[in-house]
């Protein structure tokens, strides 16, 4: 099996990527159920991946990174939403 079933319903195809496959409401979604440090932290709530990236986006913001930047802060680990 080559393919993996996103939340939103669409079979990505891990071998044949589409662009048209890739949705930002999937890589929020999958990103928010993946713990960071493999789950190896403090307290009752693991910490997300995506609580990382939007952290990161966050201070590029704060140290007057360019939006592009902050965008790309913010995206940095969006392929592990689909593998």
């Amino acid at each position: 099996m080559t393919w993996v079933q996103t939340h939103g319903g669409v079979a990505f195809d891990l071998l044949t990527p589409r662009a048209e496959d890739v949705s930002l409401d999937d890589i929020a979604h999958h990103l928010s159920r993946i713990a960071r440090y493999s789950g190896a932290t403090i307290g009752t709530h693991g910490y997300s991946v995506a609580q990382h990236s939007v952290l990161v986006a966050d201070l590029l913001r704060l140290w007057g990174a360019p939006v592009a930047l902050q965008r790309e802060g913010l995206l940095h680990d969006a392929p592990e939403a689909y593998y």
